[in-house]
This record gives C-alpha cells, structure tokens and sequence, in this order.
C-alpha cells in the first residue's frame, strides 16, 4: 500500500496539495500521513491542531479507502520533515504562488525538503484543482542517466491514470565555434546528431517497457526551462530527475526545478 506524506500547515499552498492528494489517491488504497510541524515558541497552537484535524476529517471522508493519520511535531521544519519521511513512498508539499509570500525561506522550502529526500517529492501549486482537461504526464529526459528512474516512473503515473506520456527533450549547449563556417555546420550537426542518438534510445526502452503506453515525443535546441514550461501547461503532471545531488544541480533535473517552481503550475514531482 502507498504512504503518502503530506507537509501540511493549512496555508493556500498546502490545501492545495491536500486537495491533490485527495486527486491522487481517489478510489485507491493508501496510508496518508498529514504531518504540520510547529514552531516550538507558538504559545497557542490551538487554531493549527484544528486545521490539522479538519484536513485529515476531509481526506478520510472523501477517500474512505485510504488511512490517514494527523502528525504533529514540534521544532525545525527540514528536519522534521525529512525524519516524518523516512519510509514514504512520495511526499507532497505546496508551492506558494509568486509575490504571495514574501517570506523567501518559505518558498525554497519545497526544494530545501526535497533536496534531503530519497523518495519522489511532488511540488502542487497553489490554487491547483482537479480536472481542466490535461490528459498527459511530461517528464524530461537529460542527457545523462540522471533522469532514468524519473522517465520510469512517469511512464508508471500515465499508465496507472490511462493517459499519454509526453517525452521532453531540450539542450542549449553550444559547441566551441571553430574558424570556418563549413566547420561550425558540422559541429551543430554533429552535436544534434548525438542528441538525437541518446532520445531515440530513451524512447525505445520506454516503448519496450510499456509497450501499450501512449507516447508523444518533443526535441529541441532550446531553453529546458522553457520547454519543460511549456509542455508543462499541457500536462496533469510533469516529473523530472534530482541528479542525486539536489534538485538546484545543473540539468534538466537540476537549476530547472528551481526555475520551473518559480512559475509552477502544474504539479511538479522530483525523482531521486
């Protein structure tokens, strides 16, 4: 059965993600723990007990097949977070939108949480909801092994939701520009060449490991940032990979992320 950890704190962002997690587990068998961490010198904490509850009261009515549990813990969010999901399967947070908080710390603590975390981590922004008619997963493939395990695990999300999966692959590196011009053709050839070479690969095991599996395939020399944007606005989900060295790495994986968050409006899960 999935575990599922919401971090929640009953702000804009947060109900968001419980909503998308109330999306996500519809008509499935989970266990969802709703942790809120407080700070220790809040001399009340009553009011955030009270939305703890009533998010929990929310998700066990309208999912009666999952378990949801409500946690709280006392002291600094990281840390608490990071111990809360040490057995999780995926961890759910939300993203404020641009200029709603002004508080910075606030907004880099989905890519602080997520940058410790050895499971999916998925970033809901704010004023998410369900439907609007996104019939696709997007996941963007770098051009190393980095993002292996995140092309397969979107490749599992849009076969469990029946829909197709939107392979995304861009680069903007140039070549060192030689002296003649015959030469630097060539060198961008070769260079598109190669890219070409590593997408067709990525395609075919993604074709041979879900062969029923839907596909529709983007490559270009281009921004990753943008693209991935772009395509994002099409899809109910875009994954990337973490690089294993924190999601603010270079890569598609990597300054992307923190790049993609700042304008998020689609889901966003990270993939170690």
């Amino acid at each position: 059965m999935e575990r599922i950890v919401l971090a929640y704190d009953a702000s804009a962002a947060a109900e968001s993600a419980r909503q998308w997690v109330e999306w996500r587990t519809d008509g499935n068998d989970a266990v969802v723990d709703i942790l809120l961490v407080n700070n220790p010198l809040w001399a009340d904490k009553t009011q955030a007990q009270s939305h703890l509850r009533d998010a929990r009261d929310r998700l066990r009515r309208n999912n009666p097949r999952s378990i949801v549990h409500a946690i709280e813990r006392d002291g600094r969010k990281v840390p608490n977070l990071v111990r809360g999901a040490r057995e999780a399967d995926l961890v759910v947070m939300g993203v404020t939108r641009p200029g709603s908080d002004a508080r910075s710390s606030n907004a880099r603590l989905p890519l602080r949480v997520g940058n410790e975390l050895t499971c999916p981590t998925c970033l809901v922004p704010e004023g998410w909801a369900r439907g609007g008619g996104r019939s696709r997963v997007v996941v963007g493939v770098d051009d190393d092994d980095s993002s292996d395990t995140a092309i397969a695990y979107a490749a599992d999300e849009a076969t469990r939701l029946g829909i197709a999966l939107h392979l995304v692959h861009a680069w903007k590196t140039m070549p060192a520009l030689p002296t003649h011009r015959d030469d630097v053709l060539f060198g961008m050839s070769d260079v598109e060449a190669a890219h070409r070479r590593l997408f067709d690969d990525v395609v075919a095991r993604v074709r041979a490991g879900w062969p029923t599996l839907s596909l529709e395939l983007t490559m270009v020399h281009d921004n990753p940032v943008s693209t991935l944007t772009v395509a994002s606005s099409h899809a109910c989900l875009a994954v990337i990979g973490s690089h294993r060295r924190g999601v603010l790495a270079a890569g598609f994986s990597g300054s992307v992320a923190r790049d993609v968050t700042r304008d998020l409006r689609t889901p966003l899960c990270i993939v170690p």
